[in-house]
């Protein structure tokens, strides 16, 4: 994760929504910077709060703010992907909210940012899920 600094910047307050997602093999220069900042992290920052709310490791929070959303998913009877929702869940937040195991059907809500990533992954099992979610998947 990296955080945007501007030239005059004498005094750094950490904050979630700036923090930017870099590739590694992205950066072509690293310039060490010859000033000191004053660097304030306000109590209860944590990095790893900029992923809570996404399926995976990339965040599209440049495109404007993102906010959880409820995502209902259900299998399709006697899919595969029915064992591997219920031994590896996708998110943190995923609630089963049906299962019947005789007809191999699994219902589960995630709480998640829609973006990118989330639609790879709904595409990735169209043929295995159905989704009931808000309008813009």
């Amino acid at each position: 994760l990296g955080y945007p600094l501007s030239e005059g910047d004498q005094t750094i307050t950490l904050d979630i929504k700036p923090l930017r997602l870099l590739a590694l093999d992205g950066i072509k220069e690293v310039i060490p910077i010859a000033k000191k900042l004053n660097l304030k992290i306000p109590k209860g920052f944590n990095p790893s709060d900029y992923f809570k709310n996404s399926l995976g490791i990339i965040r599209s929070n440049l495109k404007g703010e993102l906010h959880p959303e409820p995502v209902e998913l259900q299998t399709l009877e006697g899919s595969w992907i029915y064992d591997y929702l219920k031994e590896y869940p996708v998110h943190h937040s995923q609630e089963i909210l049906f299962d019947d195991p005789e007809k191999r059907v699994l219902k589960i809500k995630l709480r998640v940012e829609v973006d990118d990533d989330l639609r790879q992954f709904l595409l990735k099992f169209s043929k295995e899920i159905l989704v009931k979610s808000p309008n813009h998947i």
